[in-house]
């Protein structure tokens, strides 16, 4: 019984589970409610992107999970939530999606008590809790629970990674349950968003560089990379099988891969989406210029290589009395990254590549993100900077995936606005309360109610 209980909790320990029941609980409460509130006032969206994934399900349910025949299909994602669009379908029916609104409240809510536990390992015991308190409530992300969307997936396993990769790095041996839980979770959270793919060799440096021997670190990195590459054997031939050509996760890496295995990629015999004009390229710019100007004066420009969302952009936006303009590369990354770090938006107009069209937020959604984001953006330079001082591991780990998550979508991904960001906020949070309790502390000691240090 001793053998047992000591084998436990080395992974989770009795009181830790009970914490982690206790703050997922609460937080699969609020969610739900948030849930049914929504749908009864807004309904189930099923246009843009939960069209695609719902379609990519059904290929997925006619054909298996490989899905090797792709002519038709819309999306360009992994498969990893059109699989649960899938199981929805097979659980729920045709017409119905409660079994994936349920996995978006608990995928959701996984990462409200990992909050906690990554809060653990660099703040005192209250402030890593108010700062959980925070996210429990946190309405920005509450919010996505609405949609049929990868996002919630997104919210639990990158948290679940991260916690993952800290507790791997303060083991002092290898910690084959923790290797297992990461690369399970990063598995399936690169073919739902392949976009995290480009944190792997970030992950393995912090694993390098890590608190143990350089032997037990370098061990701790090669399996956890033997781990994930093995995971991505089946995918990766699945797309060598319909792309006639190495291509990693998705299509979206290739433009990457291409230049690096000298592959001259050809146009998608299954999908025209590629021949269409593409906004930020000369060709693209030109003709969507030359739209807005036919729309302007009242006609409706028709061309068979238009991007019929590109043009809806154009209509909405001119009749609202905005109009479009090609940036220039560094107008294009300073929109992006002004995109990303937004807390409100109360002008509608173009931004990116100058043709994509947001309108302005109501006050339901900018009250929320002004006053539970935006004001902890001054806190959050503050704890980045505590962090850095003290040279707190963790902090300065949490800092980094910051910088590199905001890297990966202005820079590399060119597609940057509020529910990409969401997935660091916990980390953004977590580093206010830092800046937070250090200003409290010495608001304390300069008043005069705690002892000199």
């Amino acid at each position: 019984m001793r053998k047992i209980k000591r084998h436990s909790s080395a992974f989770l320990s009795y009181s830790t589970l009970r914490q982690f029941w206790l703050i997922f609980g609460a937080a699969i409460f609020i969610r739900a409610i948030a849930c049914i509130f929504l749908i009864h006032t807004r309904g189930v969206l099923t246009i843009a992107d939960p069209a695609d994934y719902i379609q990519y399900a059904q290929y997925i349910l006619d054909q298996g999970v490989f899905v090797l025949n792709i002519e038709g299909l819309r999306a360009h994602a992994g498969p990893g939530y059109p699989l649960l669009v899938a199981l929805n379908f097979i659980i729920a029916g045709d017409n119905s999606y409660w079994f994936a609104l349920l996995l978006n409240i608990i995928f959701s809510s996984i990462a409200v008590p990992i909050v906690y536990f990554i809060g653990r390992k660099f703040l005192k015991h209250e402030w890593a809790f108010l700062a959980t308190l925070w996210y429990l409530v946190y309405v920005p992300q509450i919010w996505q629970v609405q949609f049929l969307g990868k996002e919630n997936i997104v919210f639990g396993l990158f948290t679940l990674c991260i916690y993952a990769l800290i507790i791997l790095d303060q083991a002092k041996r290898i910690d084959w349950k923790w290797i297992l839980v990461f690369s399970i979770s990063y598995f399936y959270l690169i073919h739902s968003d392949e976009r995290y793919f480009f944190y792997l060799p970030f992950f393995l440096i912090f694993l390098l560089w890590g608190k143990s021997t350089w032997q037990t670190n370098f061990k701790k990195a090669s399996w956890l990379t033997v781990a994930i590459f093995l995971l991505m054997v089946p995918w990766t031939y699945r797309n060598y099988l319909v792309f006639k050509r190495p291509v990693i996760l998705t299509e979206r890496t290739a433009k990457f891969t291409d230049k690096l295995l000298g592959y001259e990629a050809p146009p998608n015999p299954y999908r025209n989406r590629w021949l269409l004009f593409q906004p930020g390229t000369p060709e693209g710019n030109a003709y969507y210029l030359s739209a807005a100007d036919s729309i302007a004066n009242g006609l409706q420009p028709t061309h068979p290589r238009a991007n019929g969302y590109v043009l809806m952009y154009l209509k909405k936006g001119i009749s609202e009395g905005n109009y479009p303009k090609a940036y220039s590369p560094l107008e294009e990354k300073w929109s992006y990254f002004t995109e990303f770090w937004r807390p409100a938006r109360f002008q509608s107009g173009f931004y990116g590549h100058g043709f994509r069209y947001f309108e302005k937020w109501n006050p339901d959604r900018w009250i929320f993100s002004v006053l539970q984001y935006g004001v902890l953006l001054p806190f959050l330079v503050l704890g980045v900077y505590v962090g850095m001082k003290r040279m707190d591991r963790v902090a300065l780990f949490l800092s980094a995936i910051i910088f590199i998550h905001c890297i990966i979508h202005v820079i590399l991904a060119n597609n940057a606005f509020e529910r990409y960001r969401l997935p660091i906020d916990p980390f953004i949070i977590l580093l206010a309360f830092l800046g937070l309790s250090v200003l409290y502390l010495q608001n304390k000691h300069l008043t005069g109610n705690s002892p000199q240090p």
